[in-house]
């Protein structure tokens, strides 16, 4: 017997689930759903919550026939993974009978399913009127609850269900959410849903040692290809330049300076933003998002110079894997995905450097000799030829969207998606080309 080498058949976490957000315009299509479930029902997980979101002010109806719900629940029950239909509105402010209604809708079009998951506003609801939740318990023997519990509602929670002061950590659940910019693709949180599952499984693992395999461990569970870890390295490049200049950006985070002794912890502390402070916004979906009135305070051009250049490494990083690739849908997929936000990126990158060139007020130096950005600036303070530059790469990128967005969603969300890149090019072009614009969208 060898000590070191073990196979473990019980893993430390029972519950080992991963959430798929709906209730945005990113729906995917049952064939990418089902194959995300087979490709992590290999991995161990053992729930797939699938989220949807109905408006009360709209008719009840999901993407989905009740044909492809049925065969989503066959495949799932047959890869032992347990299909949690996961429902909430948009607001708490409706009457608990309507709730109710609701609630019975949706249950009718999952009859064979013994779970549910409900959101924190029908869960706000259930818990203030325990009749409908016991009404609603007849028809599903397990129900799964989300809410928010702070020193307000903690007292209301705890007395109704006293169970949840007495156990302890079943499990974990990593949630890919909905955030309105719908341009992050479904490969970009593969390496952080095989890590949960990975920790579910082995609890005592320090993950912070062996991140440095994530890639490679993407790579063969994901696509079967460990040729293809170059993909990954990259994804968690696009993701290192943009935690980094988001916290540049809020003042949590700046290069040390050659004789200080002020530490990273210490300069955040400084800044107001200790641990517990909710994490702002990213720059690159500010800027996408908001493009007429940008805070660029802390940002400078040669911050933005040198994300491009990290950024121009990974395009020519994944052009080399292309070479490589074998003949392989998904393989190609994950390639375009991974392409495209790098490309997206890099034109956000140019659009902050040129808001900080042409914003900046002269004549004012910060501490370190750095001129100053220029605060709140918005594209039209840009050249017209600058404009019409970055306008034209946005319509190639916006081309490339629409084709990678039809291999993994459902088509009838392609216009929402596309509000994003079209309200970004709007703003972008000059006043004198905005009928031309139109033709072109």
């Amino acid at each position: 017997m060898i000590p070191s080498l073990t196979v473990r058949d019980h893993p430390d976490r029972p519950f080992r689930a991963i959430f798929q957000d709906f209730s945005g315009c990113r729906i995917l299509n049952t064939e990418t759903l089902l194959q995300l479930a087979t490709r992590l029902s290999y991995c161990k997980a053992n729930y797939l919550f699938v989220n949807f979101e109905v408006r009360t002010t709209d008719r009840y109806q999901l993407p989905y026939t009740n044909r492809d719900l049925f065969h989503m629940m066959q495949v799932c029950e047959e890869l032992f993974v347990t299909l949690v239909p996961s429902f909430d509105t948009q607001s708490n402010y409706i009457e608990p009978g309507a709730a109710r209604d609701i609630i019975e809708y949706f249950l009718n079009d999952f009859p064979l399913s013994k779970t549910a998951h409900f959101g924190p506003n029908l869960t706000s609801i259930l818990i203030a009127n325990r009749n409908v939740l016991a009404a609603i318990q007849r028809r599903v023997p397990k129900i799964f609850l989300s809410s928010h519990v702070d020193e307000k509602n903690a007292t209301l929670v705890h007395s109704y269900f006293i169970i949840v002061v007495l156990r302890c950590i079943e499990g974990t659940m990593v949630c890919d959410l909905s955030t309105g910019c719908e341009a992050m693709p479904p490969s970009l949180s593969y390496m952080s849903l095989l890590s949960a599952l990975g920790v579910a499984w082995n609890g005592s693992c320090d993950m912070k040692k062996f991140a440095f395999l994530q890639p490679a461990i993407a790579a063969h569970h994901i696509l079967m290809d460990g040729d293809m870890t170059a993909l990954f390295e990259q994804a968690a490049t696009l993701g290192r330049v943009e935690h980094e200049l988001t916290r540049f950006s809020c003042g949590i985070w700046r290069p040390a300076m050659a004789n200080s002794t002020i530490s990273e912890e210490t300069e955040a502390q400084s800044s107001g933003f200790g641990i517990n402070k909710k994490m702002p916004i990213s720059v690159f979906v500010e800027m996408i998002l908001n493009p007429e009135n940008l805070n660029l305070e802390r940002l400078t051009p040669v911050i933005f110079k040198k994300a491009r250049i990290e950024l121009r490494r990974s395009l020519m990083a994944l052009d080399a894997a292309r070479k490589t690739l074998p003949y392989n849908f998904e393989l190609a997929l994950v390639l375009a995905e991974i392409k495209l936000v790098t490309e997206l990126m890099v034109l956000t990158s140019r659009l902050g450097q040129a808001l900080c060139m042409h914003g900046a007020k002269a004549g004012k130096i910060r501490e370190e000799g750095v001129p100053y950005s220029p605060g709140r600036v918005g594209v039209g303070h840009l050249p017209l030829t600058v404009r019409t530059d970055l306008a034209n790469s946005l319509l190639e990128i916006r081309t490339q969207f629409q084709h990678v967005w039809l291999s993994r969603s459902i088509p009838s969300t392609l216009p929402n998606a596309l509000k994003m890149f079209d309200n970004l090019f709007r703003a972008l072009l000059p006043p004198d080309l905005q009928e031309v614009g139109k033709q072109l969208l």
